[in-house]
């Protein structure tokens, strides 16, 4: 089965799980996010890669040349551990590691949340891979994918007890686009994945191939 195709089986099984009003405010968001042009100004293939230096899920200081160092990286940005989209995309990328592994690759994955914030879901989650926190999107908007969450979906995590504010530890209210990028040792971007549908993801497949 395909990552695409799990993403759709956990739409189909959301909308009868949860209350009419919780859904309502989920598809609201979703398509007010749909409504917009986002990915017009995100970095293309062939670009060079912003350098950056995060925090990673135990507070260590990690730049993009020293990821570069050791090889190419598969750069996947997401929302964040209360992302359920999120976290399958993860799980998939992770089956994966041993095969990027082997094609010269890591995995780094960035999100707005502290570091605390990712430590927890490292653990909870067991990610074997490079975890990095990217406070209000500054490295998300480097890359052109920072855009402004929607107002129902900050009442859908107030609503569930999951105050965006308590993931990040700031009054940001942006996200990342749904953004996955294979970047060689020079720092060229070689290939990508862009789409402001939060739904959609890049498919394993897909970035095992770009590697090759």
């Amino acid at each position: 089965m395909s990552l695409q195709d799990q993403l759709d089986q956990l739409t189909l099984a959301t909308e009868p799980q949860v209350p009419a009003e919780i859904w309502q405010m989920i598809q609201a968001g979703y398509h007010k996010i749909l409504a917009q042009e986002l990915e017009t100004g995100a970095l293309e293939k062939g670009s060079k890669a912003p350098d950056f230096t995060l925090q990673n899920a135990t507070g260590d200081a990690v730049s993009l040349k020293q990821l570069l160092s050791t090889g190419k990286i598969v750069l996947t940005f997401y929302r964040g551990a209360w992302c359920p989209y999120c976290n399958l995309a993860l799980h998939a990328y992770q089956e994966k590691t041993e095969e990027f592994a082997a094609l010269g690759a890591q995995l780094v994955a960035i999100s707005p949340q502290t570091p605390d914030h990712s430590l927890s879901q490292k653990e909870k989650e067991n990610l074997g891979f490079v975890v990095l926190s990217d406070p209000r999107n500054e490295v998300a908007r480097k890359f052109g994918l920072r855009f402004e969450m929607p107002q129902e979906h900050l009442r859908l995590l107030e609503a569930l007890d999951m105050p965006y504010s308590s993931f990040n530890d700031n009054d940001d209210i942006s996200l990342p686009l749904s953004a996955t990028y294979v970047i060689d040792e020079s720092g060229e971007i070689t290939w990508r994945f862009v789409d402001r549908d939060y739904r959609k993801r890049a498919e394993p497949a897909d970035l095992i191939a770009a590697l090759k």
